[in-house]
Order: C-alpha cells, then structure tokens, then sequence
C-alpha cells in the first residue's frame, strides 16, 4: 500500500495558486480509490475550508486538519469582530471556540487584507492567507496521507476562486443583462399593446 501511495502521490499535477493546470476536486476524489482505502476517500470527500460546527476540533485524528481547523477559526473570530465592530454590535455571540495566540502573524496580515477598500482585494487576499496556510502545514515527507489532505483542501480554494473569477462573473452579468433585456421586451410589448 504505501508502494501505490507514493506511485499515486507521484503522479498528482503540481498544483499553483493560480489553478492553471489542476484538476477538479470530484476528479481527484474519483482518482483517489486507486491508491487509498474507503475511510481515507470519506475522510478526503468530507474536508471543507470551513471548520465543521458539528466535531471538536480537538476530537479530529489527523494533525494537519486539526491545525488547519484550529486556524481557520482563529482566522473567521477576527472576521468576525472586525465585521461586529464596523456593524457596532457584540461579536461573542457569534465565536467559536478556539485558540487564536499562536496565529498572531496571520492575524496581523489579515487585519490587512481586511482593511482593503475592495471586496475583490478582500477576496484575493483572504485566498493568498489560506493558500500560504496550506503551503506552510507541507510535510517534509510529501508522500504520506497529509499531502493528500493539503491536495484536497488546495483545490477547494481552487474551486472557490473559479467561482469568482472574472470569466465567472462575467457570465453572471450576461444572464442579468438578458434577463433583464426579455423582462424590458416583455413590459414593452405589454404597455405598446
């Protein structure tokens, strides 16, 4: 088994925060039933960039989700208050539970990326904190389980930036613009008539 972890670890595409060259994360998973067993491909499929609300972190078995899962809230309490604060309400209500002193650094770059006056820059910069995160919990030994863990949890960023990408957007705008254009028509020919 660990011979068709390294051989399929090996054969993954190098992956790049721009996404050029990656392949989908339903393709990975698809993919990943050639090399790992049923509970590895569940434990994969069930990863999110957003921490569960229903397990402890703490109760997670792998290293490298709990810390991702540690981080990510650390990272979402200061959106929080940041966004409490600009609202002028009580942010407590709505933290979770978790440790944000050893992620200093981030929040300090966060706080940053926060203080962006465009939502887009907001964006672009809160997917560079988490891909730089992701870059960081590397393990020095790439061909083990928490590689594919990290190769998971990339292409879901990947994926969200799709989303949001201006070809995406640009689409959007499209299907706006015609069906505002048939509801025009419509009203026209309905006053007209």
């Amino acid at each position: 088994m660990a011979l068709d972890l390294y051989y399929f670890i090996s054969t993954l595409p190098s992956l790049k925060a721009t996404g050029e060259g990656a392949p989908k994360l339903a393709e990975f998973l698809a993919r990943c039933h050639e090399a790992l067993s049923e509970q590895e491909c569940a434990m994969l499929a069930a990863l999110s960039l957003c921490p569960p609300t229903s397990v402890s972190v703490a109760d997670l078995g792998n290293a490298v989700v709990r810390e991702w899962y540690g981080w990510q809230i650390a990272m979402r309490n200061a959106i929080v208050v940041w966004r409490a604060r600009s609202l002028k309400t009580d942010a407590r209500k709505f933290l979770r539970e978790g440790d944000s002193g050893s992620y200093s650094g981030d929040l300090k770059r966060l706080t940053a990326v926060l203080e962006e006056k465009s939502t887009w820059r907001r964006q672009q910069g809160w997917e560079a904190l988490q891909w730089a995160k992701l870059e960081e919990l590397e393990p020095l030994n790439r061909f083990c389980f928490d590689t594919l863990v990290l190769y998971a949890l990339k292409l879901q960023l990947l994926e969200t930036h799709r989303r949001y990408s201006a070809e995406a957007g640009k689409a959007v705008f499209e299907e706006i613009i015609k069906a505002r254009l048939a509801e025009a028509a419509a009203h026209r020919v309905q006053t007209e008539g």
